[in-house]
């Protein structure tokens, strides 16, 4: 993760990624980063991300995470995805109650047409966004 998070520090979304992997609880599954950085880093998450930064400071800080991905500075070289050949649940055999979030991210993405796949792909970012927001909606209230 030290070469990852070089990256991270030179584009200012260090904290993104420290995020994502606490609000997904990866930090010993690290070989997930690989999948949930490229759902991260699609120019559909780009967007939205962007959309929703505005107030919302869990998306603000995935979207300069985000950014370095899409401006390609090697983010994504240091994580091979998973084999998307098993579902999440089987992946996550026993785990799911606590990394649902991450199944959410490591699902495979529907077969449908685009306006299926694409409702699919916000649904998921904007759960994973809700939840890595909801320290701070109770630290707000």
């Amino acid at each position: 993760m030290e070469g990852c998070c070089s990256v991270c520090r030179k584009t200012r979304s260090l904290d993104g990624l420290f995020l994502l992997v606490d609000t997904l609880l990866i930090q010993r599954k690290v070989n997930t980063l690989g999948v949930t950085l490229r759902v991260i880093g699609t120019p559909l998450a780009n967007q939205l991300l962007g959309n929703w930064a505005n107030g919302c400071e869990a998306a603000s800080r995935l979207n300069m995470l985000s950014i370095a991905l899409q401006n390609d500075l090697g983010l994504l070289d240091y994580y091979q995805p998973l084999l998307d050949q098993e579902s999440a649940a089987r992946q996550l055999r026993g785990q799911l109650e606590t990394h649902y979030l991450l199944a959410l991210l490591l699902e495979r993405i529907p077969p449908g047409g685009h306006v299926e796949r694409t409702w699919f792909q916000t649904m998921r970012l904007w759960g994973l966004v809700n939840g890595a927001d909801l320290p701070t909606v109770f630290r707000t209230s």
